[in-house]
């Protein structure tokens, strides 16, 4: 078994953080949604998106991390 140390703070690194923020760009960033359920609808919306196969929108990783020592 190879353990490979992260450094301290790599958010590149950490592949919910980039959904993290793809979500928010996709759903909350210079968008004023009409009241909070309108908010959890476009999140709830865009995480369906995420789980379906073959949706334009969904988000993809690509496994071409590299070795950070």
């Amino acid at each position: 078994m190879l353990v490979i140390w992260l450094p301290k703070y790599s958010p590149f690194l950490n592949p919910i953080e980039r959904f993290w923020l793809y979500l928010k760009n996709l759903v909350a960033a210079n968008y004023l949604h009409p009241d909070l359920d309108a908010l959890f609808q476009a999140i709830d919306q865009t995480i369906t998106n995420q789980n379906t196969p073959n949706q334009p929108q969904r988000l993809t990783f690509v496994d071409n991390l590299r070795l950070v020592a």
